[in-house]
């Protein structure tokens, strides 16, 4: 377990984490192009939140204790 690298992925996960909160304060947009726009936007950051806390979950327990938690889902 190397401790900088669960540091560094520990500090990424929460700057995802605080984007994806923060765009889900912003007020919705009236029109629907940029309305869908932001929608996307909401969803991509969501997807990052969840890899970063992913990357970090492995790095924290092993690929083996990872492969055990997808076996048993």
């Amino acid at each position: 377990m190397n401790i900088l690298k669960i540091q560094e992925l520990a500090k990424k996960a929460h700057e995802k984490r605080t984007h994806f909160k923060n765009l889900g304060i912003i007020n919705t947009e009236t029109d629907p192009k940029k309305r869908e726009a932001q929608v996307i936007e909401y969803e991509v950051a969501r997807g990052e939140m969840y890899e970063a806390d992913l990357d970090l979950f492995r790095e924290q327990t092993g690929d083996k204790a990872m492969r055990q938690r997808d076996d048993s889902a």
